[in-house]
């Protein structure tokens, strides 16, 4: 300590004058005390809950969007079933006059008719086929060992 006391030297008048200064100047700037607890929990509510107020608007709205959603996919589910069921007694019934008058002959002629889209695409299928193998073989066979 008695060390310290030698090394100590005092502040120059200018840099004490600067520090004083300085000290004058923010003492006008020390805002004032808070005014009380009503003041603070107003102070909270505008500045602090701006965030939480909008949380809770955007969840509130979220919400009511998603039942007015709701409530209309539940309003067009049910018109839907109730127009398939009507479309779908019809198409039995005609279905079933159909079925009523038809004999061996007419069902047999009616399946014939759909089987030729499929017979057709089953013969495409066959010749692409057979002229991949061709083609297969004429690129990648030795020439002594093809057949035609």
């Amino acid at each position: 300590m008695a060390e310290a006391d030698r090394h100590r030297l005092a502040p120059s008048p200018f840099l004490r004058g600067k520090v004083m200064a300085s000290l004058s100047r923010s003492g006008n700037n020390i805002a004032p005390p808070v005014a009380g607890p009503l003041s603070s929990w107003r102070q909270r509510i505008l500045n602090g809950g701006v965030v939480v107020w909008t949380a809770a608007l955007i969840l509130i709205s979220a919400s009511i969007l998603s039942v007015l959603f709701l409530r209309t996919l539940q309003y067009r589910t049910h018109q839907r079933t109730e127009s398939s069921a009507v479309v779908f007694h019809t198409a039995t019934q005609q279905l079933a006059s159909i079925m009523s008058s038809a004999n061996a002959e007419t069902l047999f002629g009616w399946s014939k008719a759909l089987d030729r889209p499929l017979e057709s695409e089953i013969h495409l299928v066959v010749s692409d086929a057979k002229t991949a193998f061709h083609l297969l073989a004429q690129n990648f066979l030795p020439e002594n060992g093809r057949t035609p």
